[in-house]
This record gives C-alpha cells, sequence and structure tokens, in this order.
C-alpha cells in the first residue's frame, strides 16, 4: 500500500494519535505500505525501515536505529539534524577525541546534557521550544551546539557532557 503523506493536514496531537493507530493495523493485517513523509517523528515510529532521499536519489534506507546512529554520509546526517563534523578540538573537550580519531562524529541535538562534572561551555542563547527550552552553547572551536533542558538557564556558562552513544558515526 502506497501511503502519500496521509497525516501532514493533522494537528500534532492526532497526528501522534493515528500514527499509533495506523501502525498497529498495518501490523495486525501484515500489510506492506510505502510511508512518505516529510516528519521524521512520524517516519521512525511507523518503519522497520526508513529511507532518506535528497533530489531524487535514495541516499540511505535502514533501519530506524541503524540511520540515526550510523548515517551513511554527511548529507543523511545533516537531514537527521547533526551538526558536522566535531572538530578534533570539540571532540577532546567533550571526551570523544578517541572516537573522533577513527571516525567523523556527528554531534546532535541531545548529545549533549548537563553534569556539574562536565566542560563548562559560554551559553549563546536559550530559545523556547515545545515542552524544553533549546540552549546554545559555544563549543571550543567556536561552533555552536545545543542541549536541552526543561527551564531557562540563570548562568552565563553551563557543564556539558556527551558519550559516544550520544553521537553519530558518519559512513563517509
Amino acid at each position: 500500500m502506497l501511503l502519500d503523506e496521509p497525516l501532514s493536514a493533522l494537528d500534532r496531537a492526532l497526528r501522534e494519535h493515528l500514527v499509533g493507530v495506523l501502525d498497529e493495523v498495518l501490523r495486525a493485517t501484515g500489510t506492506t505500505a510505502i510511508h512518505v513523509t516529510h516528519d521524521q517523528d512520524e517516519a521512525f515510529a511507523l518503519a522497520d525501515r526508513v529511507g532518506v532521499m535528497a533530489g531524487g536519489h535514495l541516499l540511505q534506507i535502514d533501519r530506524p536505529e541503524m540511520l540515526w546512529r550510523h548515517p551513511a554520509s554527511a548529507e543523511v546526517a545533516a537531514f537527521l539534524g547533526y551538526d558536522l563534523p566535531l572538530t578534533g578540538e570539540d571532540a577532546e573537550a567533550l571526551g570523544l577525541g578517541a572516537l573522533a580519531a577513527s571516525a567523523v562524529v556527528a554531534l546532535g541535538p541531545e548529545s549533549l546534557t548537563r553534569d556539574p562534572g562536565g566542560v563548562e561551555l559560554p551559553i549563546v542563547d536559550q530559545l523556547p521550544r515545545r515542552g524544553y527550552i533549546e540552549v546554545g552553547v559555544r563549543l571550543p572551536s567556536g561552533r555552536r551546539a545545543e542541549l536541552r533542558v526543561p527551564d531557562r538557564l540563570d548562568a552565563e556558562t553551563v557543564a556539558v557532557v556527551t558519550g559516544p552513544d550520544a553521537v553519530a558515526v558518519v559512513a563517509s
């Protein structure tokens, strides 16, 4: 069955509810479907395999968790929201130097977490989002990265950590 953006015109709450219903119906009936969407959350929630296309070309197809952790290219990683590449200087500061020495490492939007024992980074902005605050920080290289916190921070810096399981290793 081909489903071409069947949920795109719906509000967020109804879309999220119908994603669950659609998943349940397709699995219960054993129906194979191609579901076209621009909503990454929708794709990852429904799919056994996700394909990323750009310019009419299929860039990667894989299980959602493999696609997320191991994008096949910088283009796929950027599409998924990763910031590329993590510089050697930034990788060292974040404790990822060994990983970055052997692979291209992409820092994702939820890779950084607050930790009093982490590296202290200057806060550059704080943007309200749905259910959280996106805190922009400046990495040692000068590039901006972000972390999510429940409330605004009343400080000029924040201590952060990340780990190898919180970043993507880009294939090429």
